[in-house]
């Protein structure tokens, strides 16, 4: 898997930058850009993207729930289903 990437998109144009909030946890990132005049709005990088899937997956099987990931269905998202065993 590729490294975290903070810097999700940035347009030198617009002065308009998109930061992983989970790679600027300290929005020190985000204050640098600011400085420079830009407008930043924030997402998820693909490796903090993948770290949060798998532990929603984890969390809700243990709760009992089925994950299923079926592409076509759910644009590669986990889909859960089922009750809870409390």
């Amino acid at each position: 898997m590729k490294e975290y990437q903070p810097i999700l998109n940035e347009n030198t144009v617009t002065k308009f930058t998109s930061i992983c909030a989970w790679c600027d946890t300290e929005k020190k990132i985000t204050k640098e850009y600011i400085e420079k005049g830009h407008k930043t709005s924030h997402g998820i990088c693909q490796k903090h993207k993948q770290e949060v899937v798998d532990q929603f997956i984890k969390d809700y099987e243990k709760q009992g729930f089925r994950i299923t990931n079926d592409d076509n269905d759910s644009n590669g998202l986990p889909v859960v289903s089922g009750d809870t065993k409390k």
